[in-house]
């Protein structure tokens, strides 16, 4: 039953995190807010703070399937609840990719129901080794923090201003998805699937090497 529990927040917390973040970009998209990147950035970070706070004590809030392969690696993850965990938040962000395609047109009006996508200027190879760098940091940062059991509202707190960072310095050139699960599910939704294998294999691999260094580190 607690496996269960776990799985549900997982699903949940990812849901959140990708209607209420990719949502933030279809609708700065759509009405062109001003400033829409810092937007956009402080409601990712908003959200992931959230969800650290709410479920972090249940599930570990991990909601990003980099994560959950990261803390597998490094033993920090009981073996059978990767499955589980990595299941629910992939399932967590294709429903809210299609809860959002309910609410937004799916076109270049809501950037695909707030899809990451290349910047015109960005290789694919470059746009892939940006989001292993990007991921890299953020679930280093993350497993840094996993040794000091620090209270959730230290770790919330961190944790969101980086992802808050990360975005606004890496959001102009690849969308800064650093989450395989925040991707999917609006691509599938709205069938923008262009370089959709750069943004689940980058974070997953920027996660693997941060968990490598992190222990000889």
């Amino acid at each position: 039953m607690l496996d269960v529990r776990k799985s549900l927040a997982e699903f949940f917390g990812t849901f959140l995190l990708v209607f209420v973040g990719a949502g933030a970009v279809a609708f700065a998209s759509l009405t062109q807010v001003p400033y829409q990147l810092l937007v956009i950035a402080a409601t990712f970070a908003g959200v992931l703070a959230f969800v650290i706070l709410t479920i972090g004590g249940i599930s570990g809030a991990h909601i990003n399937p980099a994560v959950t392969l990261a803390l597998g690696v490094s033993r920090k993850l009981r073996r059978e609840l990767i499955a589980p965990y990595l299941f629910s938040q992939f399932l967590g962000g294709i429903v809210a990719g299609y809860v959002l395609l309910i609410i937004f047109p799916s076109g270049t009006g809501s950037h695909y129901l707030g899809s990451t996508s290349l910047a015109s200027s960005v290789h694919p190879w470059m746009g892939f080794t940006l989001e292993i760098i990007g991921t890299f940091i953020l679930v280093f940062v993350i497993l840094s923090l996993s040794r000091r059991n620090l209270p959730l509202r230290y770790q919330a707190t961190i944790i969101g201003s980086t992802l808050f960072l990360l975005i606004v310095i890496f959001g102009p050139l690849t969308g800064a998805a650093l989450n395989p699960a925040r991707s999917i599910g609006p691509a599938l939704a709205s069938g923008f699937l262009e370089n959709l294998s750069i943004y689940i294999l980058g974070p997953a691999t920027g996660g693997v090497l941060a968990s490598i260094v992190h222990k000889r580190v």
